[in-house]
């Protein structure tokens, strides 16, 4: 990395976007040592293969990878510092900065005052609000903002409609708990992280069940705000993977992406698309054909 200078531009963000491209150097030379790695373990699993060479081509390998996350590690370094000396320096020409947060956002750096929300000794996300006077205008309102088509948010919303009723709250029924309740003892600690990643209780709008996806979304909104509707639209965006998106976004038809969405996202027990598609139909004349 080339010399600091003594005088920093806090307005320059050149570093966060070299601090990026460590960062992806980095996490490719980890994929590349696992694949190596990977690939080395398959081949010395061969009794047709004698193992010398290759164990010899694998530790040179592994070492000229060992060597270039080193250099990287030592780039991380180098930027923190520069970090540190820039918030120093930006501190102390803006008192007012006090006050400012950086939020990334859709890959944006946004400035605001309102200080992130913490859970659990780590970060959780940023609040900005959501749009709406009830919760199913809300839901709509953000896919709109996120690009989804309008087949594709009733497609959407036609799947958690018939999973929640669009509450970040509801526990499923017949489990044993009222939704108060369920949501009152995961935020005292009654119910643990491991107990509700565990319990087989759908939870939420999309009604999460599984414990590698109820343990994520726990772990993504924390204890205290595991009933956010705008944490639960966040993780769903997320979880929903490029592909997903990109298909619901470019939907045209309501009772195909309604479908899609089922037996892509939700993949529940409940086969039948006629509810949930009549609910996509009403919820896509109730917003497009005022």
């Amino acid at each position: 990395m080339a010399q600091e200078n003594s005088s920093i531009n806090t307005g320059d963000y050149s570093k966060f976007d070299e601090a990026k491209a460590k960062v992806e150097s980095l996490k490719k030379a980890l994929e590349d040592h696992n694949k190596s790695a990977s690939n080395y373990g398959n081949q010395l699993n061969s009794e047709s293969v004698f193992a010398g060479p290759i164990c010899d081509s694998a530790m040179e390998g592994i070492s000229s990878l060992n060597s270039k996350i080193s250099s990287d590690v030592s780039n991380f370094s180098a930027i923190g510092s520069y970090l540190s000396k820039a918030l120093s320096n930006y501190l102390s020409a803006d008192k007012s900065a006090k006050d400012t947060y950086l939020d990334i956002k859709d890959g944006k750096i946004i400035e605001t005052n309102k200080k992130p929300s913490i859970s659990d000794s780590s970060f959780v996300y940023t609040s900005t609000g959501l749009d709406g006077n009830s919760d199913r205008d809300k839901v709509y309102n953000y896919l709109k903002q996120k690009g989804f088509s309008a087949a594709g948010i009733a497609g959407i919303m036609g799947n958690l409609r018939q999973e929640s009723s669009f509450l970040a709250s509801n526990v499923q029924n017949g489990m044993g708990y009222s939704d108060e309740q369920y949501v009152k003892d995961i935020k005292s600690g009654k119910i643990s992280r491991e107990k509700f990643i565990n319990d087989s209780r759908g939870f939420g709008i999309a009604q999460w069940t599984y414990p590698a996806r109820k343990a994520k979304l726990y772990d993504t909104l924390g204890a205290q705000n595991i009933d956010s509707l705008e944490g639960q639209l966040n993780f769903m965006y997320d979880e929903m993977g490029e592909n997903l998106r990109k298909t619901m976004k470019n939907a045209t038809n309501i009772n195909s992406a309604t479908t899609t969405f089922h037996n892509t996202y939700e993949r529940s027990a409940d086969k039948s698309m006629s509810t949930r598609q009549g609910f996509a139909n009403e919820i896509y004349s109730a917003y497009n054909e005022k």
